[in-house]
């Protein structure tokens, strides 16, 4: 009788620091899921949800080009011109007044083809021009 009890004590032992250890990562587990969704989900709503974060990150993409093109641009183009020109669409993407569709397809262009080399003078232009028209105009709105 007392081997048997005494290994029903072993097994609640064991069970207890099985119990024990489970319940140990299930917190850990759940504190680190709570670090991560209670950021994310204040980021996510300070951006203005699924349509914010898209104009969030269309802003960061122009900075980016803006800061290549800058680098890389034609003497013929200033660097006012440019500046003034991004941030019209920068204003514009602040304001949700601008295609984004559209400029996401300009912005990738513009990447894939001048990754590695520069504008020519024409192909400069064209850029600027195209990103002129990703922004909603008056009439367009009305």
């Amino acid at each position: 009788v007392e081997k048997s009890t005494w290994n029903l004590k072993e097994d609640m032992a064991k069970k207890n620091k099985f119990l024990g250890c489970y319940r140990r990562v299930l917190i850990f587990l759940l504190v680190v899921v709570t670090i991560i969704l209670v950021p994310s989900g204040y980021i996510y709503q300070r951006s203005g949800g699924g349509s914010g974060l898209r104009y969030w990150m269309a802003g960061h993409t122009i900075n980016v080009v803006e800061g290549h093109f800058l680098n890389n641009h034609p003497d013929s183009l200033s660097v006012d011109q440019i500046r003034n020109q991004f941030d019209l669409i920068r204003e514009a993407s602040s304001q949700r007044e601008i295609d984004l569709k559209q400029l996401y397809q300009i912005l990738d262009s513009y990447q894939r083809r001048f990754q590695n080399t520069r504008p020519s003078i024409d192909q400069a232009n064209q850029f600027m021009r195209d990103l002129g028209l990703t922004v909603f105009s008056d009439e367009s709105i009305r």
